[in-house]
C-alpha cells in the first residue's frame, strides 16, 4: 500500500464524494420518479373513478328526464281525461237542463190547459147554474101564482060555503 499525502488524500476523498453525490442525486431521481408514477397511477385512479362517477350521474339524469317526461306525458294525459270528464259533465247538466226546461214548459202547458178547461167547466156551470136560477125564479113565481090562486080558490070556496 501505498501511502497518500494528505492533499492527495482530500481529492481522492472529494472525487469519492463528488461520485457518492452523484449516485445520490440519481437515487433522489429514481425515488423522485418513482414518487410521480404513484402520483400518476393515484391520478389516473381518481380519474376513472370521477368518469364512472360521472356516468353513473348522467345515467341518474338521463333516467330523470325520461322519468320527468313520463309523469309530464301523464299529467297531460290526466288534464286530457279531466277536460273529458268536465266537457262529458257540462253536456249532461245541459241536457239535464234541457229535459227539465223541456218538462217545465210541458207541465206548464199542460196545466194552463186544465185551467182553461176548469175556467171553461166553470163558465159552463155559472150558465147552468143561472139557467136553473132563472128556473127556480120562473118555478117560484108559477108556485107564488099558484099560491095566490090556491088562496083566492079557498077564499072563494070560503064565500060560498060560507
Amino acid at each position: 500500500m501505498s501511502t497518500l499525502k494528505p492533499k492527495e488524500a482530500a481529492a481522492e476523498l472529494q472525487a469519492v464524494a463528488r461520485t457518492f453525490k452523484a449516485v445520490i442525486a440519481v437515487g433522489e431521481m429514481l425515488e423522485a420518479v418513482g414518487s410521480i408514477e404513484t402520483l400518476e397511477k393515484e391520478a389516473n385512479k381518481r380519474r376513472v373513478a370521477a368518469e364512472n362517477a360521472c356516468a353513473s350521474l348522467q345515467a341518474e339524469a338521463s333516467k330523470a328526464k325520461e322519468e320527468l317526461a313520463l309523469l309530464k306525458s301523464e299529467a297531460e294525459k290526466a288534464k286530457a281525461r279531466a277536460a273529458n270528464i268536465i266537457a262529458d259533465a257540462q253536456a249532461a247538466a245541459d241536457e239535464l237542463l234541457a229535459n227539465a226546461q223541456t218538462a217545465a214548459v210541458k207541465v206548464a202547458n199542460t196545466a194552463q190547459e186544465e185551467l182553461q178547461d176548469i175556467h171553461a167547466q166553470i163558465k159552463a156551470a155559472n150558465a147552468k147554474l143561472n139557467v136553473i136560477n132563472a128556473t127556480v125564479e120562473k118555478k117560484q113565481s108559477e108556485h107564488a101564482a099558484l099560491e095566490k090562486q090556491i088562496e083566492s080558490t079557498k077564499d072563494k070556496l070560503r064565500a060560498l060555503v060560507g
